[in-house]
């Protein structure tokens, strides 16, 4: 990931990092050695059979066929779950399902006797689609409450939301406060919106917003996979309100007119001053850098790349779209510069088409482009009420940290199946120790925070890296490692 992560305030979890450089400082002159286990003895499949949309409950072991990589696999356990029926309408919502200790409170959700849904919405926009999303996402979660058995657990997340701040409940509170918190003004909105002002011809003003609207939105989606995959290895599903992705390439000459202009304009500063605005507190530095980070975008294939990642945690999306809210000239909107051909999903077919192959490559389904949003939904809860737990002992015993696909077949005809599609193989249970931090000097934080990390690689941690140089205001270089 380029500076962008940096420069444009995108949040991180860097606990490892943080947790890591505590230990060291607080530890003894005689550190014990942490070790860390990790890998997989068995593989749990979940498998759900359809026939005409409604739940196959009545499979024998001896009709499924269960392969790995092609190789036919003996099934050693076999279990059939069903979910409660949803309680009686209007009822008061319970409390939220504690999350503290973790240990304890955890067990709901890690529980494959439960189904986990996660109702993702777009944030703020100003945009006719996204206004007209945000208006029906509250008749939604109602209906999906509707929809809830006593063995569900729901959450609500927005682009805004941390991962760590995610609370399930049993069933959504009514009042929309809880889950959609009033945020202030994006300060990088209002700096933009004196360096370009949207009145120039060319202006990247909408077109920054759009870009950073879109990264924002792909992290919180690669932070939430990450998230779900690490509570449970069976399937979780994201409802997700959309209305598609623009995937934007690289664009390097992104707002340039407008910054000539400016420079020659308004003198060394480089900012294009509006009657009435004061930009005695604005950075040039910071504008033009922020236009480059984003110019640099290059998300042509961030959906396929979401997709897999899905794929190996296990997680199945229903992209969301009403029909009739493409507002008109939805195709070219008015202050994106180089609109024709910055972005890969140039109309709202094409991305709607995105969104369709997002639910497919997952194992979930598009309800996109129709009036009858609950009709569908109440398929998809039909649908999954019912699955199968399969367990294997993978033949192929070599360890690659690779991912191995797995596919089901039933011999019952006129079933319709859907099942996990795999998994990364990691090493078997083995102790890792780390080397003893040496305390007669001061302890380096890269360093001590890079120890863990590295030693680390065979659990099923999701982390990144990435270093990076840039100038600073000051005109001298400084670095940066993002974990």
């Amino acid at each position: 990931m380029p500076s962008r992560l940096r420069t444009l305030g995108v949040s991180v979890l860097v606990t490892v990092a943080a947790v890591s450089i505590r230990a060291a400082q607080d530890s003894p002159a005689e550190p014990q050695q942490p070790t860390f286990r990790g890998g997989i003895q068995t593989v749990r499949v979940d498998l759900y059979a359809t026939h005409d949309g409604k739940p196959v409950t009545d499979l024998r072991r001896n009709e499924i066929q269960l392969f790995e990589e092609g190789t036919p696999q003996a099934i050693q356990t076999f279990e059939q779950i069903t979910f409660a029926a949803p309680t009686r309408a209007g009822a008061p919502a319970p409390a939220p399902v504690d999350r503290r200790p973790r240990e304890e409170s955890d067990q709901a959700l890690t529980d494959p006797r439960s189904r986990l849904f996660v109702i993702f919405v777009p944030g703020r926009s100003t945009s006719p689609t996204a206004t007209a999303l945000t208006q029906i996402r509250v008749p939604l979660i109602r209906h999906v409450n509707s929809l809830l058995g006593p063995d569900d657990l729901v959450a609500v997340m927005t682009p805004d939301t941390r991962v760590e701040d995610l609370r399930f409940y049993r069933q959504l509170p009514v009042d929309p406060r809880t889950w959609f918190e009033e945020l202030p003004d994006d300060p990088r909105h209002t700096l933009w919106d004196i360096c370009y002002p949207s009145f120039l011809p060319g202006s990247p003003n909408a077109e920054m917003k759009a870009r950073l609207r879109e990264l924002l939105t792909f992290e919180a989606l690669d932070a939430l996979i990450a998230h779900l995959g690490g509570l449970r290895e069976e399937r979780k599903h994201i409802l997700m309100l959309s209305d598609g992705f623009r995937q934007y390439y690289k664009n390097p000459k992104l707002g340039a007119a407008v910054i000539d202009e400016g420079r020659n304009q308004a003198g060394p500063s480089g900012v294009t001053q509006r009657p009435g605005d004061t930009t005695a507190s604005v950075s040039p530095r910071q504008c033009e850098t922020d236009l480059a980070d984003l110019g640099s975008l290059e998300h042509g294939g961030r959906l396929d790349e979401i997709a897999a990642h899905a794929r190996h945690n296990n997680v199945a999306f229903y992209p969301i779209y009403p029909a009739g809210l493409n507002p008109p000239n939805a195709n070219n909107r008015r202050g994106f510069s180089g609109s024709g051909g910055n972005f890969k999903n140039r109309t709202p077919s094409e991305r709607q088409s995105a969104l369709r192959n997002l639910a497919e490559d997952t194992g979930g389904v598009p309800i996109l482009n129709t009036k009858d949003i609950e009709g569908h939904l109440d398929k998809v809860m039909t649908a999954t009420s019912a699955y199968y737990l399969i367990g294997y002992s993978p033949t192929n015993t070599t360890v690659d940290g690779r991912f191995r696909r797995i596919s089901v077949k039933v011999s019952r005809p006129n079933v319709q199946i859907r099942a996990r599609q795999g998994y990364i193989s990691l090493p078997p249970l083995e102790a890792r120790t780390l080397p003893v931090i040496d305390t007669s000097r001061a302890p380096v934080p890269i360093e001590v925070a890079m120890g863990p990390l590295a030693a680390a690689r065979s659990t099923a941690l999701n982390f990144r890296t990435t270093a990076w140089t840039r100038g600073g205001d000051s005109g001298a270089s400084t670095s940066a490692l993002w974990i």
